[in-house]
């Protein structure tokens, strides 16, 4: 962490009010927990969005809650809460006025307390494998191109993908590394007794 940038003593970079605030929230904690001999603590952090205004905190701040546990009992020995928003520890709220943030299809970024930006995450693509099975004696040719993955699995002693001869019982994978990428084409042949099973996944 970072001293906050210091100007001089009256003109402070921007980062210091908030580094300073995660400083008082540590000694919060600390101050909490006490100093107990040959016992261990680990904390637990949940987060929460403000559906009504109370003590310390406004309609939609995000609220953290840190449950500091004894390691020996597994016991919640102090909690202390957080107010993301205003970089403020503030009392516990009320529970009626917070609803946990824990919808993975969606989230809400907060440029202001008064004005969140509701962002919905695109969903997922349910995608079909399609198989071929490639039979013996097959002369050279190519996959087809522009698929997100292809498996090639060799059962034979005659076999070649890419112009190299490949050991029975060997599967190939071909991964496209981003969402925009696909796999291009892929050289194969099968000599006596040998086929190619092919999976792709468009």
């Amino acid at each position: 962490m970072s001293i906050g940038n210091l100007k001089d003593n009256g003109n402070k970079g921007n980062n210091f009010p908030y580094q300073l605030s995660v400083l008082k929230l540590l000694e919060q904690i600390n101050a909490s927990i006490g100093t107990i001999p040959g016992v261990d603590y680990e904390t637990r952090t949940t987060t929460y969005r403000a559906i009504a205004a109370g003590s310390g905190y406004a309609i939609n701040d995000i609220l953290v809650r840190y449950d500091i546990i004894d390691v020996n009992t597994g016991l919640v020995t102090t909690t202390v809460w957080f107010n993301q928003t205003q970089q403020t520890v503030i009392p516990a709220p009320v529970p009626a006025n917070i609803v946990p943030i824990n919808d993975a299809t969606s989230v809400t970024v907060i440029n202001t307390s008064a004005n969140p930006v509701p962002v919905t995450l695109p969903a997922g693509t349910s995608r079909v494998p399609s198989v071929v099975l490639v039979p013996a004696n097959t002369a050279l040719t190519n996959t087809v191109a522009g698929k997100k993955m292809v498996s090639m699995r060799v059962s034979g002693g005659n076999g070649q993908i890419g112009g190299v001869a490949i050991p029975n019982g060997t599967t190939l994978t071909y991964n496209a590394t981003s969402e925009n990428d696909t796999v291009g084409s892929i050289s194969y042949q099968t000599g006596v007794g040998t086929t190619i099973l092919i999976t792709y996944l468009t």
